[in-house]
């Protein structure tokens, strides 16, 4: 009988420590799930521009309390999931011109920082409503011309 006592004590031991092992490691790991979830889908980085020269693709801006200059077409990272870039437009010319700085979250646009109020900002989107669905409709031979918007 005694030895049936010692085994069921070892293992009880053993048993207790894994259990105990095992609630750490779940509480440490809820911890850091908590903080990712946190900087990746509330937390949003703080970018103050300090000046901006469209022409030549140079910004200096302050981001999260630390000076930086922004140059060019990359797309810089700034934390985690966030990146910051110049966002441009095409010209009916064929000609890109810088025109407003874009703050981006798993590299698509998330905000608009700042924007020109040049021309070359009315044809953001390209989307105009007046006549989007007759030529929506209108491409194919099929369809007939249609004033499918018109109020």
């Amino acid at each position: 009988m005694e030895g049936q006592n010692i085994v069921k004590s070892t293992f009880s031991k053993t048993s207790s420590f894994f259990l105990k092992l095992a609630a750490i490691s779940t509480a440490a790991l809820a911890v850091v799930n908590i903080y990712s979830f946190y900087r990746n889908n509330i937390w949003h980085p703080k970018v103050v521009v300090n000046s901006i020269d469209y022409e030549n693709g140079v910004a200096k801006l302050t981001i999260n309390g630390k000076p930086f200059i922004l140059r060019g077409d990359s797309l810089f990272l700034i934390d985690f999931d966030w990146g910051i870039k110049f966002g441009f437009t095409y010209l009916p010319s064929g000609i890109r011109v810088y025109d407003r700085i874009e703050i981006t979250k798993r590299g698509m646009v998330h905000e608009v920082l700042r924007q020109t109020p040049s021309e070359s900002s009315l044809a953001f989107t390209g989307f105009n409503e007046e006549n989007y669905w007759n030529d929506a409709f209108n491409q194919y031979n099929s369809y007939t011309p249609t004033d499918s918007v018109k109020r």
